[in-house]
């Protein structure tokens, strides 16, 4: 008979093959005592080329990088863990990391999502959580944002672990239960499925936390080339579909 392993670590997003390696290297120092499995969404090159080392791990091969939902979406539909954890960048932590968002989860079964504080390589924090933003200030956020900026600057940094709205999707820890009321991610959203997933879990009455002690070391959050009328338009699409949720 299966075990059902505690996680599952989903790892999509356009990783590069060194950073994949280590990132897996981290989650198989962290299996102890937790029972973890690695679904990885990637390209058929990385794949071919990470297979051999990573015997255990589960890839998806796809023809190219996707955007974020849609690789992620992959991955959730194939992981069996009692908990989901979504990474989207060359992500490093300690072992105790992902037992710590685990046994925080198991203590609480109203939770649905957990989420570490992030950080860069020097120790400098980045915004890892967030409040619900209203219209006006997500489209002001949206417009501010020239080509090249980061996403709209809705997350914060708080400075001790809390009850939020919603957390950056790297790094996250979503319960399974959550994911099968809630339906997975929204794939028309590259930017803000994070934020859509999050408002749609606290709309169902599930609880989001930050845990300041759990910490998780990657790259500050990448920027998109697309300019303030693309980000206006994915602002525009998330605030219609919260219209009809």
């Amino acid at each position: 008979m299966d075990i059902q392993p505690d996680l599952s670590v989903c790892i999509f997003g356009a990783l590069e093959e060194g950073p994949l390696a280590r990132l897996l290297e981290a989650v198989a120092a962290a299996a102890d005592p937790l029972a973890v499995e690695s679904v990885v969404v990637t390209t058929r090159q990385r794949a071919a080329a990470l297979d051999a080392r990573f015997p255990r791990v589960l890839f998806f091969e796809t023809g190219g990088d996707e955007p974020p939902p849609v690789a992620g979406n992959r991955a959730l539909r194939l992981a069996k863990g009692r908990y989901l954890a979504l990474f989207t960048a060359p992500t490093l932590f300690p072992p105790e990391t992902l037992r710590q968002l685990v046994d925080f989860l198991d203590e609480r079964p109203e939770v649905g999502l957990a989420g570490p504080r992030l950080q860069n390589g020097s120790g400098a924090a980045l915004p890892s959580a967030g409040f619900a933003p209203s219209g006006l200030r997500l489209l002001a956020a949206a417009a501010g944002a020239g080509p090249g900026s980061p996403r709209p600057g809705l997350l914060t940094v708080p400075a001790f672990s809390r009850e939020v709205d919603w957390l950056a999707g790297n790094g996250l820890v979503i319960r399974r239960e959550a994911v099968e009321e809630l339906g997975l991610l929204a794939e028309g959203l590259p930017l803000l499925w994070d934020l859509e997933f999050g408002m749609r879990a606290k709309g169902a009455g599930w609880h989001a936390f930050f845990l300041h002690e759990a910490r998780a070391v990657c790259p500050a959050p990448s920027v998109t080339p697309r300019g303030p009328a693309a980000l206006l338009a994915e602002a525009g699409r998330y605030l219609l579909r919260r219209l009809v949720q």
